[in-house]
């Protein structure tokens, strides 16, 4: 059967999109680049709170979630509809929403699918860094297979 694409974003509580999620229960995941490592900081840096980051990027909606916004500037972006949320006491909130809506900009796309050497994502690291992605390791599905005990699996 067909399996539902899902997210799960982990937020701490004292964050100011949470309200904005849980009020509309929807939310948005924007896959920056590697360009947008500075811009991707600071709206990680300063709080919602105070400051309405969305003077700083070109924001749209989509067509069937209306009140997730999304980065026009991201590589990839997803609308996800909330389907639940994990409570962890007094420290963090899991979100978990299936992906309604997703938008790629043209120029990350190679024969109309993304492109992981085009987006150039990165990821946040604990060391307080962020880190690049996208070399290839080893091919998946493949490369454990000869570590099967019985290899008519």
């Amino acid at each position: 059967g067909y399996q539902i694409p899902r997210f799960v974003v982990s937020s701490g509580k004292g964050h100011y999109t949470n309200q904005g999620i849980i009020e509309n229960s929807c939310f948005s995941v924007n896959i920056p680049s590697e360009e947008m490592v500075a811009l991707t900081d600071y709206f990680g840096i300063v709080s919602g709170h105070r400051v309405d980051k969305s003077e700083d990027v070109e924001v749209f909606y989509g067509e069937e979630l209306k009140a997730a916004p999304m980065m026009k500037s991201a590589s990839i972006t997803h609308a996800c509809r909330l389907v639940q949320i994990v409570d962890f006491g007094d420290t963090h909130y899991l979100f978990i929403g299936e992906i309604v809506e997703t938008y790629v900009n043209d120029e990350y796309l190679s024969e109309r699918a993304p492109d992981i050497e085009k987006i150039k994502p990165f990821t946040y690291y604990y060391d307080n860094y962020y880190r690049t992605t996208g070399e290839k390791l080893a091919p998946a599905f493949n490369v454990g297979k000869s570590l099967k005990k019985d290899q008519s699996q």
